[in-house]
C-alpha cells in the first residue's frame, strides 16, 4: 500500500502518541504491582492474633517441641505399711 506524505505524517503522529500512552501505562502497571505486592505481604503477616481475621484462616501453627531433659533421679515411691490381719472369730 502506498501512502501520501500527509498520510505518512498522520500515521507517525499516531504511533508517537500510542508509544507515549504505552509508556504511561507501563509506569502505572509497575506502580500498581508494587502496591499489590505490599498489600499481599502485609496481609500474609497478619493472623487472628493481630487482626480481625477468624482463627480458621491462620493455617497450621508450628508444634512446640519439648526440650526438657529427663532427670536420672528416680521418683519417690510411697512406703506402705504392712496390714495386720487378726482373727476375730
Amino acid at each position: 500500500m502506498v501512502y501520501s506524505e500527509q498520510q505518512y505524517k498522520i500515521l507517525e503522529e499516531k504511533i508517537k502518541k500510542l508509544e507515549k500512552e504505552n509508556e504511561l501505562k507501563d509506569k502505572d502497571n509497575k506502580l500498581l504491582k508494587k502496591q499489590l505486592y505490599n498489600l499481599a505481604r502485609i496481609s500474609l503477616e497478619k493472623d487472628s492474633s493481630n487482626s480481625l481475621k477468624p482463627s480458621s484462616t491462620d493455617g497450621f501453627k508450628k508444634v512446640v517441641q519439648n526440650n526438657r531433659v529427663k532427670s536420672r533421679k528416680e521418683t519417690r515411691k510411697r512406703k506402705r505399711t504392712p496390714k495386720v490381719f487378726t482373727n476375730s472369730m
